[in-house]
């Protein structure tokens, strides 16, 4: 597997497809891998580039903490190494707002930007984000118990009743992250505040939300889109947080109508 030598870290990265470079910045705790059905999807029309955020996945640590201007940096260094040129930048969750500190502080890097389920001004369902720190460390859970967990925290009504999507759940329950890489997690989102970022970019900017996501709720896309004049807002109908892997056909014909649109 290809691996990228960063400060601190040792970034596990993959490519797929052809065209016009697209990188992926995954949410908190998910391993690329979890991208699923979108990758094959984009990459019929993209060069696809998906990586592991420092603390989860394959990426190889050196250090126990980061920040999330540190997991920019890391973007920003893969993107250096597999672009050739500006590249459209796609963050999913927190994977958003990594993307949106790089695209400030590295604006000539980015050709667009996309957020997919991102964080903003309101909070989520306070449940959901108890239930984050359960599946995150799997506390008193078996596979069932984490798969209807995980379900209901962030996914659509019916989620998890294909082979395909059980198969995921039975994986991300044997894959959690042991406990420093919860810490890890937790304290690149603890640096994290994405609102000073609003009116610090003038990027075309394209907003997809799940109208059924209980953690960055609906609400978000709305004052993203007041905030960001070049934006577009899209809503995914019954998707839940985990629109990638509810809605990948259709995330994939949005980002191919703002790529041609750019």
């Amino acid at each position: 597997m290809p691996m990228l030598d960063v400060d601190g870290a040792r970034l596990h990265y993959h490519e797929q497809g052809a065209g016009e470079t697209i990188v992926l910045t995954a949410a908190y705790n998910t391993p690329s891998k979890f991208w699923g059905p979108l990758v094959p999807t984009l990459a019929e029309n993209f060069r696809v580039v998906t990586y592991d955020v420092r603390g989860f996945g394959e990426t190889e640590l050196e250090t126990e903490s980061a920040d999330v201007d540190v997991a920019a940096d890391d973007l920003h260094a893969l993107i250096q190494h597999v672009g050739d040129g500006p590249v459209l930048s796609l963050g999913h969750a927190f994977g958003g707002g990594i993307a949106a500190n790089h695209v400030v502080r590295n604006p000539d890097a980015v050709r667009g930007l996309i957020l997919v389920n991102a964080g903003g001004m309101f909070a989520g369902d306070p449940a959901a984000s108890a239930n984050m720190y359960s599946l995150s460390t799997k506390r008193g859970l078996d596979a069932d118990g984490f798969a209807e967990l995980f379900v209901e925290t962030y996914c659509g009504a019916g989620f998890g009743e294909t082979e395909e999507q059980r198969a995921l759940l039975d994986g991300m329950f044997e894959d959690r992250s042991p406990r420093e890489k919860v810490m890890m997690a937790l304290s690149i989102l603890g640096s994290s505040n994405a609102d000073k970022y609003w009116a610090q970019w003038s990027h075309p900017t394209l907003l997809i939300y799940g109208t059924a996501d209980r953690v960055a709720v609906p609400f978000n896309g709305f004052d993203l889109a007041r905030a960001l004049p070049n934006s577009e807002l899209h809503w995914l109908r019954g998707a839940g947080h985990y629109s990638p892997w509810e809605r990948p056909e259709r995330i994939a014909e949005l980002v191919g109508e703002f790529a041609a649109g750019l």
